[in-house]
């Protein structure tokens, strides 16, 4: 079981990021916790097997194209 951190930055509240990222994380079956910080990112805090978090990762990236 691996964990990742990540701060992300840009419009990323008052839009339904939050919601989008734990569906996201539930379809892939990681667990963790995702919340707003007062200078407008929100942190991510994601545990589970190496490849779900990849592909996590990488869902994480496209919704923020």
């Amino acid at each position: 079981m691996k964990t990742v951190t990540m701060k992300v930055t840009g419009l990323v509240q008052g839009v339904g990021f939050r919601w989008t990222t734990q569906m996201i994380a539930q379809d892939l079956g990681i667990t963790g916790t995702v919340k707003n910080n007062p200078d407008g990112s929100v942190s991510i805090v994601a545990q589970g097997e190496e490849l779900p978090l990849e592909h996590f990762i990488k869902k994480l990236k496209l919704l923020l194209q």
